[in-house]
């Protein structure tokens, strides 16, 4: 007999919170799940939680402050939803941070970046749709 495992993942915004704010990760990591997922763009400061691109004016809550938050929680993981194709640098900033081995990477990845991984491959996961032919 075969054992099913079921992960339980907060989703950016889970229980009313703000997505991808400091208040989402609170509660996200306050609610017993195994996986926190977060959206991650890329600008000229580093690293920022976003789901869609910001406005001139927004207040970024930047990758660096939000692993602080995660610093309590060990045996979080951490679904890194990406909403532009930076895989290759998130992988190294999150080498230097300690955080792969935490790390599992979603949303936007192309197929020239997937092939150039030469590390992570194992952590990257797809979207797939499948239509049924008639």
């Amino acid at each position: 007999m075969s054992e099913k495992l079921c992960i339980l993942t907060a989703h950016s915004g889970c229980e009313n919170t703000v997505p991808n704010s400091k208040g989402y990760i609170e509660k996200a990591l306050g609610s017993g799940c195994d996986v926190v997922e977060v959206d991650i763009r890329k600008n000229e400061r580093g690293f920022y939680l976003s789901h869609d691109m910001p406005s001139s004016d927004a207040v970024l809550f930047f990758l660096e402050d939000a692993l602080k938050l995660f610093e309590s929680a060990p045996s979080v993981s951490i679904n890194f939803d990406l909403k532009e194709d930076v895989l290759p640098s998130l992988i190294e900033f999150l080498e230097q941070k300690d955080f792969m081995h935490r790390a599992f990477f979603s949303g936007c990845v192309s197929s020239e970046t997937f092939r150039s991984l030469t590390k992570a491959k194992d952590r990257v996961l797809y979207n797939v749709s499948l239509s049924e032919k008639k």
